[in-house]
């Protein structure tokens, strides 16, 4: 949004609470933002401050926790361009996502199912706080998913979502510094642990059909979802990963096998 607000001159206020990265807090002053912090770590806080401040003269308020056009952009926009960069004759049989403010899996989800009506839509969570599939409200290191509370977009489009899986924030991070440090992808936390919600799903789902699940990652300081090849057992497509009432838990890292064959073909360095 500060970006947004840049290009098109507005002034920009950030209401964030406190414990976020500092990565946050200087991508949104690089874009000229004035940034408050406010509460600690969750953003119930920031948010009635948010709401108090939308109600006064000169202010706008997105709420994009609650607000349908957060649902259209993602089902209008993000879903067809993800489906069009898919290779011709693949139908996605799973997309996955972690929760922020909802919209992304839910607008998306809704995409996916027009394209394939059995599509799974599997929503992403810490496991640390599982606020989606039991309540529990706790810290987390997967910044931007799990919020403290149950969005109202979620809240309203639950029936969409067809099970929740719990990421544990240490294997989320470990997965972002694998796809650096093998891929040269720059990602956040909460793309690792789409990732590993996404392999992970492919190996339940094993044994009755070749899932092919779709993952986005977002490039850490951008907004964009970056569609990739995820390292699925028995297929290598773009995917897009996106964020019930079942739920699993993904821990370990997936795809050890994968990571196997492929270590296996690495050429041998140059001598001298």
């Amino acid at each position: 949004m500060s970006m947004v607000a840049a290009v098109k001159g507005y002034r920009m206020l950030v209401v964030m609470p406190d414990g976020m990265s500092g990565e946050r807090l200087a991508i949104s002053r690089a874009f000229g933002a004035q940034v408050m912090t406010l509460g600690d770590f969750h953003v119930n806080d920031a948010l009635a401050k948010v709401a108090e401040l939308g109600s006064e003269p000169g202010y706008f308020a997105p709420q994009q926790f609650d607000s349908e056009w957060n649902v259209e952009e993602n089902r209008t926009w993000l879903g067809p361009e993800t489906l069009a960069q898919l290779p011709d004759g693949v139908v996605p049989d799973a997309v996955v996502g972690g929760v922020g403010t909802g919209g992304t899996i839910v607008g998306v989800g809704q995409c996916f199912r027009g394209r394939n009506p059995s599509c799974r839509v599997v929503a992403v969570e810490p496991n640390e706080s599982c606020t989606l599939m039991c309540g529990e409200v706790g810290r987390h290191l997967i910044e931007g998913i799990s919020d403290g509370f149950v969005p109202g977009i979620f809240a309203r489009h639950r029936h969409l979502i067809d099970e929740v899986v719990a990421v544990d924030s240490d294997a989320a991070i470990g997965e972002m510094r694998r796809l650096a440090r093998e891929f040269g992808l720059f990602v956040g936390p909460s793309s690792g642990a789409h990732l590993l919600a996404a392999c992970e799903l492919q190996v339940v789902q094993a044994a009755a059909k070749a899932v092919r699940p779709a993952a986005g990652l977002a490039p850490r300081g951008a907004l964009p979802v970056l569609p990739v090849a995820c390292p699925v057992r028995r297929s290598r497509v773009p995917v897009s990963v996106t964020g019930g009432r079942r739920g699993w838990r993904a821990g370990g890292r997936p795809g050890r096998r994968w990571r196997q064959r492929r270590r296996g073909r690495r050429p041998r360095p140059a001598a001298g």
